[in-house]
């Protein structure tokens, strides 16, 4: 699925959760003009790219859940970095793994990348051991001003 300017409800229904924007690198909450600004970003993204944060489904029942998917990190090196935002009532259900896994296979096979990348808020264990489980090792830290702490780098090589 892709976001269409129809999915801002979805959108911020996800991004006004003070639980999924607690680790985000930004001052206060987000605002509408925000939400709509990201998901102009992503369908801009998906044209150019052929990458977004992808809108994630539950399979049987269709109930949004949240997004993950892939950005451009260094296009020269076909590196992307992955993303995941779910809804926190779907949090440790396995939905982030499963993700996950689908869009590093797109990674690999549709977009030819030669590893992916993500970094999180120190303190998100939930998302670190989501790494992990996705086989992220940790290679270095990088500064970021807006959060002012040290996030963890991580990266997957799938060549």
């Amino acid at each position: 699925s892709r976001w269409e300017k129809k999915d801002l409800p979805l959108a911020k229904k996800l991004w006004l959760n003070r639980d999924v924007c607690e680790y985000l690198p930004q001052e206060g909450m987000l605002t509408g003009e925000d939400i709509l600004q990201w998901l102009f970003k992503e369908m801009e993204e998906e044209k150019k790219q052929h990458t977004q944060f992808w809108p994630v489904f539950e399979k049987d029942k269709g109930e949004f859940l949240g997004c993950c998917g892939l950005h451009a990190y260094d296009k020269n090196a076909i590196i992307y970095e992955v993303g995941f935002y779910l809804l926190p009532w779907y949090w440790d259900n396995g939905y982030g793994l499963e993700a996950g896994t689908k869009v590093l296979e797109y990674a690999g096979d549709r977009l030819n990348a030669r590893k992916v990348v993500a970094s999180c808020h120190p303190d998100n264990e939930r998302a670190m051991g989501l790494l992990g489980k996705l086989e992220f090792r940790q290679t270095g830290d990088e500064f970021v001003e807006k959060a002012g702490v040290y996030f963890p780098f991580l990266e997957k090589s799938l060549r």
